[in-house]
């Protein structure tokens, strides 16, 4: 199998890669305020300076890494089996309930501080429920997938095993940027996204768990509910893992991608 890079990443070099996203997106962020002449910014603006940063962020690894290659063999996008898009697909919307579970057991731990609620509350006030879905559910996670389960799990994976670019890139995911009560959630999110990439062997694989995944809270919004004060039972969560669990373990059956 070629790897995905010319020339691959150490987990230190992936590290830094991502904490070049994280820098560069903050710049776009601010650079965004200081336009526009308030400090918060609305969910289209985020998703905005996500894409921006992302893409500034891609050319510069295709720069340094593949520059004979193209994108879409550094990312690993190729097609996979019906089968296995079907069971991405049950494994991210099974991952819901669960990491909802946990993220509120952090949460009614390390409450969040008003001001923190009311930044929230002012990001997607008056936002109606399209666009919150396409830019926080569809947008910004397409492009953590690209960066996060395309580039860094494909340079770390062409230079050590699919293990290492697993861990490696779910622990990177989980940390850069991310409020601390959100490590947990990211780190078991990543985990099973990585693991996904490695059993679809594309990019595809994740990016429909991913989608599926946030597609729970886009039903929320359709109805007009807010996904954050709707936390699933412990039933639910039960099902959830077990349809998490399920699809991840039926991927080992059928043909992977060669990307």
């Amino acid at each position: 199998m070629k790897p995905s890079l010319d020339r691959p990443m150490s987990a230190f070099v992936a590290a830094l890669w991502a904490f070049t996203l994280f820098g560069v997106e903050f710049l776009c962020q601010g650079l965004t305020a200081a336009a526009r002449g308030d400090e918060s910014l609305d969910v289209v603006s985020l998703a905005a300076c996500a894409v921006l940063a992302t893409s500034i962020v891609v050319f510069a690894v295709m720069r340094v890494h593949a520059q004979e290659g193209s994108i879409r063999q550094a990312i690993g996008l190729a097609p996979i089996a019906a089968h296995h898009v079907v069971l991405c697909a049950v494994a991210g919307a099974g991952l819901s309930p669960v990491l909802d579970a946990l993220r509120n057991r952090i949460v009614s731990r390390f409450p969040y501080s008003d001001a923190d609620l009311a930044m929230v509350e002012k990001l997607v006030a008056g936002a109606p429920p399209a666009v919150l879905i396409v830019t926080m559910l569809v947008v910004i996670p397409v492009t953590e997938e690209v960066f996060f389960r395309g580039l860094i799990y494909g340079g770390v994976r062409a230079s050590a095993g699919a293990g290492e670019a697993i861990v490696v890139s779910a622990v990177l995911f989980a940390i850069v940027g991310q409020d601390f009560r959100e490590v947990p959630v990211h780190l078991l999110l990543g985990l099973a996204l990585g693991l996904l990439r490695a059993q679809s062997g594309s990019l595809v694989g994740p990016l429909v768990a991913s989608l599926a995944y946030y597609a729970v809270d886009a039903v929320a919004l359709v109805r007009g509910d807010d996904p954050a004060a709707m936390p699933f039972s412990v039933k639910w969560a039960g099902i959830g893992a077990a349809a998490t669990i399920f699809g991840l373990a039926a991927m080992r059956f059928g043909r992977a991608s060669k990307a």
